[in-house]
């Protein structure tokens, strides 16, 4: 179970392991309503409505974001890696799969500026 004390107050929030997206709706849900915050329908609707994506993907695609931010050679793959694996633990995980083709072609244009300027 992953738990969670919300900054802002004393309430906490819980949520099965591989549901880390409801426990994050929840908590922006109780932030909207701490800061009295009005929400249109199609908003209130966004943050009811999530799909459970399995811890282990989540980690690795916050491990893939980690290294991507490195813009490095070295982190640029690392980060491709990554991705592949939290999309092989979710394959409709859409996160991963929208940032591994980034990264690849981040990748890509590194390779090609190394090269060039290696002329």
């Amino acid at each position: 179970m992953w738990r969670l004390t919300a900054i802002f107050g004393r309430n906490s929030y819980e949520s099965p392991l591989g549901d880390i997206l409801t426990l994050q709706s929840q908590v922006a849900s109780a932030i909207v309503n701490q800061v009295r915050i009005s929400l249109t329908p199609e908003e209130q609707q966004q943050l009811a409505s999530t799909r459970p994506v399995s811890a282990g993907s989540y980690e690795n695609y916050l491990k893939g974001r980690y290294y991507w931010n490195k813009r490095s050679e070295e982190g640029l793959n690392k980060a491709i890696e990554y991705f592949q694996l939290a999309t092989e633990k979710d394959p409709h995980y859409a996160l991963a799969f929208a940032d591994w083709p980034i990264a690849t072609a981040s990748s890509g244009r590194q390779l090609l500026a190394l090269f060039l300027h290696a002329k």
